[in-house]
């Protein structure tokens, strides 16, 4: 799919508008799905008892290697100038739950595979995240801020997830769905309408991290009185910075490619279809 400067709604149908909502709820609705799992089971604490080899470690290495392919073959894709507008939020998603699965994966150990393995794994990872953004970047502005939408809101998805996996907040996941909806419909208003609603939706996005935050921090600081604000304070800059900072290098990117097009058509090369 070619896509314009700029130019989001005009390339995506109502039906790729939906489609490219749909990871953002479909991440919530795993949440539920994992909450629910555990709830049957006892508790994160009877995980271990499922099998000899931890089940996280096991399910977070086949998605981490999952993930890296998609993002491999989105990079051929943006090389080959045919990465889809309605991929970018799927991307984010991925690349959330790629950085998810490697936290799982890596959690007490030193390696993943083997060293060269692991290697070669990171490389190929910041490699085609470099790419892929890149791509996007050159696009402009509101074609990066679908992208750090779909990637900081599954982020702050995510918080969820390690509330219901560590201190087993069941309601978090209920939460999840919940949240993971109405960023759905976000996605659609921000991809549907005007340039000063999707600013605002921007904003529902930040508030809605910052809300997550609170609540994660406030679950750690009950079990723990004497804990301080700090770790709330970093995820909330964190989470808000990806997502203003990753909008605002579209920037950029498109000024840089109006210029080129103004050199191809002052060389008399033929400008891009």
């Amino acid at each position: 799919m070619e896509i314009k400067l700029c130019d989001i709604s005009n390339n995506l149908t109502k039906k790729l508008t939906v489609f490219a909502a749909l990871p953002l709820f479909l991440f919530g609705l795993l949440i539920a799905g994992i909450t629910i799992f555990l709830l049957i089971i006892g508790g994160p604490s009877h995980i271990l008892n499922i099998g000899r080899a931890s089940i996280w470690h096991n399910t977070a290495l086949v998605m981490s290697l999952i993930s890296v392919s998609v993002l491999v073959y989105a990079a051929v894709a943006a090389i080959m100038n045919r990465l889809a507008v309605w991929s970018y939020t799927w991307l984010g998603v991925v690349l959330t739950g790629y950085i998810v699965s490697l936290n799982l994966v890596l959690d007490g150990r030193n390696i993943m595979l083997s060293k060269i393995t692991d290697m070669t794994i990171i490389t190929l990872s910041l490699l085609s995240c470099l790419v892929i953004f890149g791509f996007i970047a050159l696009k402009g502005w509101r074609h990066t801020a679908l992208t750090s939408i779909g990637f900081c809101g599954s982020l702050g998805l995510s918080l969820c997830f390690f509330g219901v996996a560590g201190p087993f907040q069941t309601y978090l996941g209920l939460l999840a769905v919940l949240l993971g909806l109405i960023e759905a419909v976000l996605v659609c208003i921000f991809i549907r309408y005007s340039d000063t609603v999707r600013f605002f939706s921007i904003i529902v996005f930040s508030i809605i991290n910052i809300g997550l935050a609170w609540i994660i921090e406030a679950m750690f600081r009950s079990a723990h009185p004497g804990r301080d604000m700090g770790q709330f304070w970093y995820l909330a800059t964190l989470l808000t910075s990806l997502l203003f900072g990753g909008t605002l290098c579209g920037l950029p990117g498109q000024f840089l490619r109006k210029k080129f097009k103004q050199i191809n058509k002052m060389s008399g090369i033929a400008p891009e279809k």
